[in-house]
C-alpha cells in the first residue's frame, strides 16, 4: 500500500470519527481512484454513504466489493 493511500485512509477514518462524512467519502474515493481493490477504502466509502443517507450507493459499494472478491 502506498503512502498516499495510507494518508488518505487515515483521513477517511478520522473524518468518520468526527462525523465529517463528506470528507470521509472524498478521501476514500481518492484511494479507490488510485487503488481500486483497497478493502478499507471500500468499507470507509460505504460507511460514509450510509451516514449521508445514500443507502443505494452504500449497497452498491458493498456489492461491488463482493463481486470483485468473487472474481479473483
Amino acid at each position: 500500500m502506498s503512502s498516499f493511500a495510507k494518508t488518505k485512509l487515515k483521513a477517511a477514518r478520522d473524518a468518520l470519527g468526527k462525523k465529517k462524512y463528506e470528507a470521509a467519502r472524498d478521501a476514500a474515493s481518492q484511494v479507490l481512484d488510485y487503488e481500486p481493490e483497497n478493502y478499507n477504502a471500500h468499507v470507509f466509502l460505504g460507511l460514509a454513504f450510509l451516514e449521508l443517507g445514500q443507502h443505494d450507493k452504500s449497497e452498491q459499494v458493498k456489492l461491488l466489493h463482493i463481486f470483485r472478491a468473487w472474481m479473483r
